[in-house]
């Protein structure tokens, strides 16, 4: 079984709700096992002026789908839960591959690791939640020294999600 790390963020309606919703579906899915899940983070929005903060946070995943057939069904569970395409727009949730193992991917449909997640807080900071000491392929520094560097005054603060974790089995 592959080791992943997904980041999932919501800033539409009950944003708490989509959250558990996606965790919901990742769970029942059959090729998926949910690990461990970060606190949810109240987060600035990165490039959107004018939208309501996101709730964000970390899943850890084993996996047997390869790194497209994943991106497949999170796709799949994106739309179910009703997020719209496009770019830097508010969505009920967004689900993204921080981290597949060890793999670096680089293609039209799919980068691995996440293009911008060494320079997200509203990633690192449920990340490192989860492994402090985690490195991405190739990179020597941890999760902590990538937070360290960041020099954004982005909000990211770890809320109560107690009711949210306590309502998935993991």
């Amino acid at each position: 079984m592959n080791k992943v790390y997904l980041s999932l963020g919501s800033n539409i309606g009950d944003r708490l709700d989509f959250l558990r919703s996606a965790i919901g579906a990742l769970s029942q899915h059959k090729f998926i096992k949910l690990i461990e899940i970060s606190n949810v983070y109240e987060t600035s929005p990165v490039h959107m002026r004018h939208s309501r903060n996101f709730y964000n946070l970390v899943i850890f995943i084993s996996t047997n789908l390869n790194p497209f057939n994943l991106l497949g069904s999170l796709k799949d569970i994106e739309k179910e839960i009703g997020r719209k395409k496009g770019h830097n727009l508010s969505r009920e949730i967004d689900i993204d591959i921080i981290a597949y193992e060890e793999l670096v991917i680089d293609s039209d449909e799919l980068t691995i690791p996440h293009k911008l997640a060494k320079k997200r807080k509203f990633v690192l900071e449920p990340l490192k939640e989860l492994n402090n000491n985690f490195k991405f392929p190739g990179d020597e520094l941890t999760v902590s020294d990538l937070l360290v560097d960041i020099k954004s005054n982005d909000m990211c603060n770890k809320i109560n999600s107690k009711p949210l974790k306590n309502t998935i089995n993991v």
